[in-house]
């Protein structure tokens, strides 16, 4: 597989894992909160929050904040990808 598509691949890859951290034990309450009947719903209004906040707060640069990062998460995964494309593992 090229480069390329491993990047693709892998820029999703890291995507989905950030997805998964924002319902982590971190964080948890992010997509899915109670509603006032006490249902868990699926809010994905959050999602949107949270994927504009890179380009407005500067604390999701920090070094210890980047998993909270979807555009640090993506081009690690993108990295990775690629990596993986050329050296791969056998």
């Amino acid at each position: 597989m090229s480069c390329c598509c491993c990047s693709i691949i892998g820029g999703l890859a890291g995507f989905a894992t950030w997805i998964g951290l924002l319902e982590g034990p971190k964080m948890g309450g992010i997509l899915f909160r109670l509603d006032d009947k006490g249902k868990k719903v699926f809010t994905p209004g959050n999602i949107i929050t949270y994927i504009k906040a890179p380009f407005e707060y500067d604390f999701f640069w920090n070094e210890d904040f980047l998993q909270h990062n979807w555009i640090a998460m993506c081009a690690g995964g993108m990295v990775t990808g690629c990596l993986v494309s050329v050296f791969p593992i056998n």
